[in-house]
């Protein structure tokens, strides 16, 4: 999802369902009975190119309809048409990534439903969006990709473009954050929280760059997952996987 939007500013939000379920009506809420929560949350800082989530963090999922974003203006009334030009994508998903001006930003987050009319279920929050660096990303220093290595063994980690911050702390700043790795599970949709004493997820919430991992013997995927004050992953833009061997 690599698209720039031009200063219309009307984006739609992208999603992934559940992993291991079918984008189908059966699994897909009723967004009469789904919070419709957006995360970053109102007052947040955040880069031009930032995910936005909507729904329980706990879980990915699915809806029916489409969720769109309109920058600035005034929000969407109740039953009108999502207005022409809108970039829209597959409908039932529930986060993506929106591309915003510099500066103060008001967003407009509306659900549409299956007839395309705007839906009471809707939220507007306000960011400070900063241009996203260049640079911005995550790589593993240790071990490489492809490595073997004898249990325990070092992981570090290197961070370009954005800040390091422990968990719990600068939480309104989405341009901050701290280090998981995942084991075997991939990149974490944007927007999920991670939570502590999950099999296959490892914290570092005091902002480690490096630390020791103990594995069994065995094949992995590691991959680094940088998220928020609330371990709220930043997804695929900040995150990295690696193959290793544990002898």
């Amino acid at each position: 999802m690599n698209k720039t939007l031009s200063l219309a500013l009307m984006v739609a939000v992208l999603g992934l369902s559940s992993c291991g379920s079918e984008n189908t009506s059966s699994n897909a809420a009723n967004m009469e009975s789904m919070e419709f929560v957006v995360w970053p949350e109102s007052g947040s800082t955040v880069f031009t190119q930032s995910p936005i989530y909507v729904g329980d963090p706990s879980k990915e999922g699915s809806i029916e309809g489409t969720i769109a974003v309109v920058i600035g203006g005034d929000a969407p009334k109740v039953g009108s048409s999502m207005p022409t030009g809108a970039l829209s994508f597959a409908s039932g998903k529930t986060f993506g990534t929106v591309e915003m001006p510099t500066g103060k930003q008001t967003l407009h987050v509306q659900h549409y439903g299956k007839d395309g009319k705007a839906t009471a279920q809707a939220q507007t929050v306000e960011y400070t969006v900063e241009a996203t660096p260049d640079s911005l990303g995550v790589q593993w220093g240790e071990p490489k990709d492809g490595a073997t290595v004898k249990s325990p063994f070092k992981v570090s980690f290197a961070l370009a473009g954005a800040d390091l911050s422990p968990a719990g702390q600068n939480a309104l700043d989405k341009t901050m954050g701290h280090h998981h790795i995942t084991i075997n599970k991939g990149v974490i949709t944007p927007g999920i929280i991670m939570p502590m004493g999950q099999d296959g997820l490892l914290h570092y919430g005091k902002a480690q760059t490096e630390a020791e991992v103990t594995l069994a013997p065995g094949t992995y995927e590691l991959t680094m997952q940088f998220a928020d004050a609330a371990h709220r992953s930043y997804g695929e833009k900040l995150a990295q996987t690696i193959k290793v061997t544990v002898e």
